[in-house]
């Protein structure tokens, strides 16, 4: 792999500094053309990671936890009325809960009639989550969850667990739809990928972006998913080491030398940068043709 080091040493003889008369010039004495290597790397390989891009994976595992109160249930907006009295959800042996409410709201929870819980939202206007675990004297007990207050608000997406969990933040979010949050160096999408109980390895449709970064899959999708994008390279400064690796296609990356050292010498020796440069876009322009990747399609394959 052409390391960070290899860069520095191609760039010093591309640039006529690696030695005078048969003696290497020593690293203190080209400091100054050293210290920019990193920068002028840095912007390169950026460069060429959008032309040749850099394939990435994000992987996601997905199995919904039941609901108690159904598997499609809650979902819908319910608008809750002082006229028509308490909302009411009930099962038995719940430890957990997810719901939202977007105003003034008392929610109380009850175990076999005992008042276990209750909360007071006072924000107008929006939607609020609450989510947590319950404590119960018995885990048989029947838990009821009641909407109240004095004026209308909505309630949305009412989940009622069987199961604890480790922390009141643990508990799932309980939307049409479970937010995953691409990683930082995420650029591109390429597809999504689906490994699913029915042994059937797919590209799926099942997801929508909430934004550049953030995905949205069906909370029903069951499986596992391979995101495939493309990403961006490290980003480099004076603290990398010599010993990293450039992320672009290897050959690409031989090609960064060619223009850190047409950059670095601009001003210096303009001619000798410019034949440096030319070689650089030449080549790059050849290896993007010939290594260009298109978005690939994959095919339903069934193993028993």
């Amino acid at each position: 792999m052409f390391t960070l080091k290899d860069c520095k040493d191609m760039v010093l003889g591309l640039i006529d500094e690696e030695s005078v008369d048969g003696q290497y010039i020593s690293a203190s004495e080209n400091a100054d053309y050293l210290l920019r290597v990193p920068q002028f790397a840095n912007k390169v390989q950026f460069e060429i990671a959008k032309i040749i891009k850099i394939p990435a994976v994000f992987r996601i595992t997905q199995n919904h936890i039941v609901n108690q109160l159904g598997n499609i249930f809650g979902f819908d907006i319910v608008q809750y009325s002082p006229r028509t009295g308490p909302y009411i959800l009930s099962a038995v042996g719940t430890l957990a809960y997810y719901f939202e409410v977007d105003n003034l709201a008392t929610i109380t929870f009850k175990s076999n009639g005992t008042i276990i819980k209750t909360i007071n939202n006072t924000v107008k206007g929006e939607f609020t989550t609450y989510k947590g675990n319950l404590t119960v004297g018995n885990i048989n007990s029947t838990i009821t969850v009641e909407f109240t207050g004095l004026y209308v608000y909505n309630i949305r997406n009412t989940c009622l667990y069987d199961v604890p969990f480790e922390s009141d933040n643990d508990v799932p979010t309980y939307k049409p739809y479970t937010f995953y949050t691409m990683p930082n160096d995420f650029m591109d999408l390429d597809n999504v990928i689906l490994e699913g109980n029915e042994r059937v390895y797919r590209e799926t449709q099942g997801y929508f972006w909430e934004n550049k970064k953030t995905l949205r899959i069906s909370y029903y999708e069951v499986g596992s998913f391979d995101v495939h994008y493309w990403k961006y390279p490290t980003k480099l400064s004076t603290a990398t080491p010599d010993t990293y690796e450039f992320e672009v296609y290897e050959e690409a990356a031989q090609l960064i030398p060619f223009k850190v050292a047409s950059l670095i010498i601009q001003s210096e020796k303009a001619d000798i940068s410019a034949r440096l440069l030319q070689i650089y876009e030449t080549d790059l322009t050849r290896i993007a043709n010939k290594q260009t990747i298109e978005p690939s399609t994959v095919q339903s394959v069934f193993t028993i």
